[in-house]
């Protein structure tokens, strides 16, 4: 296990990181008198204090919108803030980086192996989310490390290649070198190949559900999906993307920003590698845990997606976190909401993987 640096930066991220969960921990009147009149979805859901009280320092501290700042900029951002509210890493979880072949190059993988799970091990390949633009090996460290504690399982992190630099559909052939890679290579990580998942959030749920169309008539596919609010329909056709447009972190401005810097014509929308909600058969593909969030964009696509397989017999679990907002996976460290769905997909994880 490395040791992380503690930069100057590293230390001023950490009182921060303080600083924010403790002001989370005040008394509910106290956040409620600083967030103001209870937020709801318009249909008949609660925005989660904490989430809302967190919206609101954001507000406040005109905290500027990934698409404002420039793509370099943003990653840096996103690395940064991310393990604000993220867990923090497990100490039961040793990790290592190593790199494994691509179809563009070398792709970084960090692989995360909890203490007592005995190899070999069910392994969870996991894509972080950042709109294919954003995201990194350590924008979603705290996370990852949680999933292998709580799911029993090793982890190996991706990092696949990003948009503008990379557009589509290379993200999306990495996912499937990376994967395959995997399957053929499972016993260099101590991993047994009949019990490899697939998961990821937001952009990387949407490439491991895509993924999963291609892959399931492989001689080793997923075992499982894991979906973190995916999104399957990049032609945004559903109403959650007009009902939470504005107010509840990711904005229409901001998905405008990312699919601009992903797609490069129009067409790709409806290709079933950017958008598997267009896929004419999705029978086969394999059992999937699928979370969404109450007040996300997200929400009435990753819903219908859960449908939709459940209506081709594969086997679903759907649970929407009803108070929270996109990205919430990241901030469970510091939001109890946000915690208590990650903890499901932990559980459910480490269960189904255990069979």
């Amino acid at each position: 296990m490395r040791t992380p640096f503690r930069s100057s930066a590293g230390l001023a991220r950490r009182a921060f990181r303080r600083a924010a969960l403790a002001s989370l921990r005040l008394p509910p009147s106290v956040l409620r008198a600083f967030a103001g009149r209870a937020r709801t979805s318009g249909d008949g859901l609660t925005l989660d204090l904490q989430t809302q009280a967190m919206l609101r320092c954001l507000e406040l501290a005109h905290v500027r919108h990934f698409q404002d700042v420039g793509v370099q900029a943003a990653r840096r951002s996103m690395d940064l803030l991310s393990p604000v509210l993220d867990f923090a890493p497990r100490r039961e979880v040793r990790w290592h980086d190593r790199y494994v072949p691509g179809p563009g190059g070398d792709l970084p993988m960090r692989v995360y192996e909890p203490e007592g799970v005995q190899q070999p091990a069910p392994l969870l390949v996991y894509l972080h989310g950042g709109g294919f633009v954003l995201g990194s090996l350590v924008s979603h460290h705290g996370l990852c490390s949680y999933l292998a504690e709580r799911g029993r399982c090793l982890v190996a992190h991706v990092e696949y290649r990003l948009a503008p630099e990379h557009p589509f559909p290379a993200a999306f052939d990495d996912v499937l070198a990376a994967f395959r890679w995997v399957a053929a290579h499972g016993a260099e990580l101590g991993c047994d190949p009949s019990r490899i998942a697939m998961g990821g959030d937001s952009a990387g749920a949407n490439l491991t559900a895509a993924a999963a169309l291609v892959l399931r008539d492989e001689q080793v596919r997923p075992a499982l999906q894991l979906l973190i609010y995916p999104a399957v329909d990049l032609t945004r056709s559903f109403e959650s993307h007009e009902r939470f447009a504005e107010g509840f972190y990711m904005t229409r401005a901001m998905i405008d920003w990312f699919l601009d810097n992903y797609l490069t014509r129009p067409e790709q929308k409806r290709d079933p590698r950017a958008s598997p909600w267009f896929a004419e058969d999705v029978r086969g593909v394999p059992p999937a845990l699928i979370l969404t969030a109450g007040f996300d964009a997200l929400r009435d696509e990753g819903k219908a997606w859960a449908g939709r397989l459940s209506e081709a017999g594969v086997h679903v679990e759907h649970r929407c976190v009803e108070g929270c907002i996109h990205g919430f996976a990241s901030m469970a460290g510091g939001i109890d909401a946000a915690r208590e769905g990650i903890e499901w997909a932990g559980r459910r994880l480490a269960e189904s993987l255990a069979k």
